[in-house]
């Protein structure tokens, strides 16, 4: 579910649509002029104004320190349970580690080695065994590891912590169903509490962990098998209706243009400027009668001598 809760976002759907437009020739612009010269000073009114204060830059850096925080803290604990595993080690028998009372890591499993109090009577030390092998044959440290980095990104989501906390009580409830399979429940239940300590270790499987309560009435409970099916198929039209929510949607316009002759394409946006008398008697102001108007050919001349000003002068 961690997996398909960062795939189905990540997801896209491609809707491909393509429209025909056609080229529109573009009115011919005439500006009319007096056969002199404009002159304007150019004033900047724009005060300058203090740059506002990015608060999304803030918040994404806020955002990244944290996760960054998050993630050396994990290590460190990582790295802390190796110094305590060294400091308080009495034998190693292959994966398995004794350690003393003194040790606060024990009775435990981590990745492929498990760690036991070496005070525990023979029979507890088997069962104490038999449980943390359990969660290293199922991998329950990858998914522990797993539910920590996701914890790391999705940190200030409080779902997430709800949903941690869910899979230890699972991993627990599927280590003790196994274990009870291979010895007596009221022995078994019995180890629980006196073992019964409460662990806030983020990559370690604690053999007895609270509440107890809960531990012992799924062990006793037998599993119903019509309703886990029940269960798995009620995830179909979830999962349905998460992909039809949260998958992105991306719309790709194709656009076609009708092929145009060039000629017609550059005479459409050519620009016509007349030369006006105005102080002509009588003149009709038509673009196409010759006698009035004279189109003549504008020429940019910028003046040296005028700083920030601009001339426009009509030849």
């Amino acid at each position: 579910m961690l997996v398909l809760s960062f795939t189905i976002p990540a997801l896209t759907i491609e809707n491909h649509r393509e429209i025909i437009t056609s080229l529109q020739e573009n009115s011919t612009k005439v500006t009319y002029s007096n056969n002199g010269y404009m002159e304007r000073d150019f004033v900047d009114d724009v005060k300058t104004a203090n740059a506002p204060v990015n608060w999304n830059k803030i918040l994404e850096y806020c955002y990244y320190s944290i996760s960054t925080i998050l993630i050396c803290r994990m290590l460190f604990m990582m790295f802390r349970i190796q110094i305590q595993l060294r400091k308080h080690v009495v034998s190693e028998d292959d994966a398995i580690i004794f350690v003393n009372k003194k040790s606060t890591v024990k009775n435990c499993s981590f990745f492929n080695q498990i760690i036991v109090d070496s005070s525990l009577q023979p029979e507890e030390k088997n069962l104490v065994i038999k449980h943390e092998h359990i969660h290293i044959k199922q991998l329950h440290a990858v998914d522990k590891l797993l539910i920590n980095l996701v914890a790391t990104i999705l940190w200030f989501n409080p779902i997430i912590y709800f949903w941690r906390n869910a899979i230890d009580d699972n991993h627990e409830f599927l280590a003790d169903r196994e274990t009870s399979k291979v010895t007596d429940k009221k022995k078994y239940a019995f180890l629980l509490l006196n073992l019964a300590i409460s662990s806030k270790k983020t990559a370690i499987n604690t053999f007895s962990k609270l509440p107890l309560k809960n531990r012992i009435m799924m062990m006793y409970k037998e599993p119903n098998v019509k309703f886990q099916k029940l269960v798995y198929v009620a995830v179909i039209p979830v999962l349905l209706i998460c992909c039809m929510a949260f998958v992105d949607r991306k719309e790709i316009v194709v656009e076609k243009t009708l092929a145009v002759n060039q000629n017609q394409s550059i005479a459409a946006q050519k620009q016509n400027v007349y030369d006006i008398n105005y102080l002509a008697g009588y003149m009709m102001l038509n673009p196409y009668v010759k006698s009035a108007l004279k189109e003549v050919e504008p020429v940019l001349i910028i003046d040296a001598g005028h700083v920030g000003k601009m001339v426009l002068q009509l030849h």
